[in-house]
């Protein structure tokens, strides 16, 4: 029973491993110097270093009007700490709005919650965005959240679910038999 119980542990470590998925992580108290916020949600994966699923909207203040976010630039190389969001996919981002957010900490895959740290909305001065243009505006306060990936809270059912059939056989097995 033990073989079987360590075989079943293995088997779903395994198959949660190679599959790492992107956590969505959504904007939590985010302001801005000049009275606007913003809200809504990007994925990142941690493992692949891959943000997606862009959906942030920022609302006017007295420097910007605000905008809808739904693309990651290709211009200012994303990482852990830091990303870059546009209003367009397209090649060349001059005139596009940028919301740049710099994380206090790496985003994982373990979910948690991480500050923003001197974040900026701005116009693409250039076509890859590097350069903000004026009027730009800095974050005053701000996080982005997530929850651990629903396939580790899967692994603790699984978990909890073995010991306690091991339990269950392993009294069974402690029983005298009868003969």
């Amino acid at each position: 029973m033990r073989t079987i119980c360590l075989t079943l542990v293995l088997i779903a470590a395994l198959s949660t491993a190679g599959s790492a998925t992107a956590l969505t992580w959504t904007l939590t108290g985010v302001t801005f110097g000049d009275g606007g916020t913003a809200f809504g949600s990007f994925s990142y994966d941690a493992t692949g270093g891959a943000y997606g699923a862009v959906d942030i909207v920022t609302s006017p203040g007295s420097s910007l009007g605000g905008a809808t976010y739904q693309f990651v630039s290709g211009g200012f190389t994303p990482s852990d700490t830091r990303v870059l969001f546009v209003t367009t996919g397209s090649a060349d981002e001059t005139g596009a709005e940028g919301l740049a957010l710099f994380f206090s900490s790496q985003l994982t895959n373990s979910g948690g919650t991480v500050s923003l740290s001197l974040s900026e909305e701005a116009t693409c001065a250039d076509p890859a965005c590097f350069s903000p243009a004026a009027p730009t505006r800095l974050t005053t306060a701000g996080s982005v959240t997530t929850t651990p990936e629903p396939s580790c809270i899967w692994l603790f059912w699984a978990g909890a679910t073995l010991r306690a059939a091991r339990r269950s056989f392993g009294s069974r097995g402690s029983e005298p038999r009868s003969t």
